[in-house]
């Protein structure tokens, strides 16, 4: 007898289920509403938790292409894709659909090289110069190259109906996908499978540094009243960097410190300033004090509203010697600088201390993903 849609999309979830390699994905698979629905324009479409698929576009698929659709959209929901990258597809949603299929989808095809499994449907976007990237690399790779010539996936992604999610169901859902995955990865050890470790290093929670810099600098943008608060985001909170103030009547003034003392290679510093010029140029502070250090504060460049722009082209870093950032504290104490946030460059090898009595909340962008700023918010770039 001739099983119906929803039958043969019900077999290839239990298929994926008892299938030793698929074991870490056993408490994801079952997550969400999985449902078949009767739209000639549908082909399959997530949320990152719910998933659809089209009646008619699944009837067209062999049992392995069906198995490694569902597999698609149920690493949409491991990866989390559509909530912690949802500021690629504010910045271009296009491009972001591609970015989140091209990581999910070397490891589909992987396996149907091995023993034919599972297999993509047609249309997908893969490429083998992308493994082992986040979406957030893969993102920055195609900018610079021309979508035009590369496909543009098979399914749908819903980041509308992901933005629907408040805070709180949000986080609720973070956490229960990674309950599923810890879950997931017992039973594949307690199976003796060997789950991919480049898709378990691909699982980790990865923060993009831009997006960091991005919300650090806005969300210390002074408010319009005087109940304000320099605004941290959330997952800066548990960084002790808060401070209460009024700021209606004040200027909002950023300080970027970049570590010249030799650390930090020409081709690292630009990239960095060209960043900060792009998230000054959004959210448009008063003032920018670029200020280059290494044991002192060698330069310190002004830049105003109306030259904010010209930064990344008219800056002229200067320095040498070690790595101190203290001196910054002292040189803003005797210039009496007093910013609403300070974002400082460094590889983290600090000679002497980190600086203390910071008059703002500072954020640590550190080239040396063994180093740990002792205060305020650390990113690794």
């Amino acid at each position: 007898m001739q099983l119906t849609p929803s039958q043969r999309l019900e077999r290839a979830h239990v298929s994926l289920l008892r299938d030793k390699e698929y074991m870490w994905l056993a408490g994801i698979i079952p997550m969400g509403r999985n449902e078949v629905v009767d739209d000639p324009n549908m082909t399959a479409r997530t949320d990152g938790l719910d998933s659809e698929y089209g009646m008619q576009f699944i009837a067209k698929l062999t049992d392995a292409e069906l198995k490694g659709l569902v597999l698609h959209e149920k690493m949409h929901c491991a990866f989390k894709h559509l909530r912690t990258w949802s500021y690629l597809h504010d910045d271009d949603p296009e491009l972001a659909n591609m970015v989140c299929d091209y990581v999910i989808n070397l490891p589909i095809q992987d396996r149907y090289y091995r023993d034919q499994f599972v297999k993509l449907p047609d249309g997908g976007c893969v490429d083998v110069k992308y493994r082992d990237m986040d979406a957030g690399e893969v993102f920055k790779l195609l900018k610079q190259d021309n979508k035009q010539n590369k496909p543009k996936g098979f399914d749908q992604h819903d980041w509308d109906g992901a933005a629907k999610l408040t805070d709180e169901q949000a986080d609720e859902l973070s956490k229960a996908v990674d309950q599923a995955l810890r879950q997931g990865n017992i039973f594949a050890s307690k199976a003796g499978a060997n789950v991919d470790r480049n898709i378990l290093e691909m699982l980790k929670p990865k923060v993009d540094w831009r997006e960091v810099l991005r919300d650090f600098i806005t969300n210390c943008k002074p408010g319009d009243d005087y109940t304000s608060y320099r605004r941290i985001d959330r997952r800066f909170m548990s960084q002790d960097v808060m401070a209460p103030t009024s700021y209606s009547d004040s200027v909002f003034r950023v300080v970027i410190g970049a570590d010249t003392s030799g650390s930090i290679d020409n081709k690292g510093l630009s990239t960095f300033l060209a960043e900060v010029q792009g998230v000054c140029d959004s959210v448009k502070p008063e003032l920018v004090d670029l200020m280059y250090w290494g044991h002192n504060v060698a330069a310190h460049e002004i830049y105003e509203a109306d030259s904010i722009s010209t930064l990344h082209q008219s800056t002229r870093p200067k320095g040498g010697g070690g790595t101190e950032p203290s001196c910054v504290t002292r040189y803003m104490r005797e210039q009496r600088i007093v910013p609403d946030c300070i974002v400082m460059l460094t590889d983290g090898d600090v000679f002497g201390d980190w600086g203390g009595d910071w008059p703002a909340p500072v954020l640590w962008c550190i080239n040396n993903k063994q180093i740990v700023a002792p205060h305020g918010v650390t990113v690794h770039i």
